[in-house]
């Protein structure tokens, strides 16, 4: 065997590439590890990758605070939502050769519409939604564990419940591979389409928004206004004080002018009349 074939048949196994097929179940809103388990035992580097978008190469996961790495390699998911439901890949780097593990997480998500006063719609989704569960079935029970639909193939199911309590809890489950993951919901006694009762609300704030925006003026404060009336009726009332008092005093000068006459003063209130001329006779 020549050098030359010897070298591309060591090439040939570093650059060989092996997968492990790995499946985790979630709920929404729960934190879930996914595990990179193969020789990670071993001194390694590994590196995690996203392949939730099927059209994309994937995308290493770094800088990312709701998904971190750990120092055995898993990847830790914080509050998990459907949209990070999909595959993800670990890659372990060794001296001569690279193990890929493919993770598939599912996340099962539940959800209400109100329908009428008296009837509700569940909804439940296992995500990513592939159409047909072969695999797997999901189930709905109310709060007695009575079963409300049979298994189906399906990875959604929608469930129309009765009122009869004014808080009843259901729960939707879903089995595959052994594992077994369920959500509950809370539903709570309607007093009226909620829908429409939000919408009318938010036309209305809309609507008010738009005829202060497009008055002109702006919007003054209550406490402003009331301090600016208040001090406006002030100065009025000693506007009127200061025309009553200077009124009389001015007619007061004017009569006793008119009396005295070559500016002689006299009071006219308080004039006497003169003493009569027998008086000064007297001896």
């Amino acid at each position: 065997m020549s050098l030359t074939l010897r070298t591309n048949l060591c090439l040939l196994l570093i650059t060989v590439v092996s997968a492990d097929e790995v499946y985790r179940f979630s709920r929404a809103g729960q934190s879930i590890t996914l595990p990179c388990d193969r020789l990670s035992n071993y001194p390694t580097e590994c590196e995690w990758f996203d392949y939730r978008d099927p059209q994309s190469e994937g995308q290493l996961i770094q800088g990312d605070p709701r998904r971190r790495q750990n120092q055995d390699c898993s990847l830790s998911l914080h509050n998990v939502t459907g949209a990070d439901a999909g595959l993800y890949l670990c890659r372990l780097r060794r001296r001569r050769a690279d193990y890929d593990t493919n993770v598939h997480l599912s996340v099962l998500t539940v959800s209400q519409t109100v329908v009428s006063e008296s009837q509700t719609r569940l909804r439940c989704v296992l995500r990513p939604l592939r159409g047909f569960c072969r695999d797997g079935r999901i189930e709905w029970r109310d709060q007695d564990g009575a079963l409300l639909s049979e298994g189906r193939d399906r990875c959604e199911s929608e469930e129309t419940v009765e009122q009869s309590h004014d808080v009843r809890t259901f729960t939707c489950s879903y089995e595959e591979r052994g594992q077994v993951v369920s959500a509950g919901i809370r539903v709570q006694r309607s007093r009226g389409p909620p829908q429409e009762t939000e919408t009318s609300e938010t036309e209305t704030s809309e609507t008010e928004t738009s005829e202060t925006e497009t008055s002109g003026f702006p919007l003054v404060p209550l406490h402003i206004a009331f301090g600016a009336g208040l001090l406006l009726l002030l100065m009025l009332i000693v506007s009127a004080l200061m025309f009553l008092n200077t009124k009389p005093l001015y007619s007061q000068q004017q009569t006793e002018v008119f009396h005295g006459g070559f500016g002689e003063q006299c009071d006219v209130r308080n004039h006497q009349p003169p003493e009569s001329s027998s008086s000064e006779t007297n001896p």
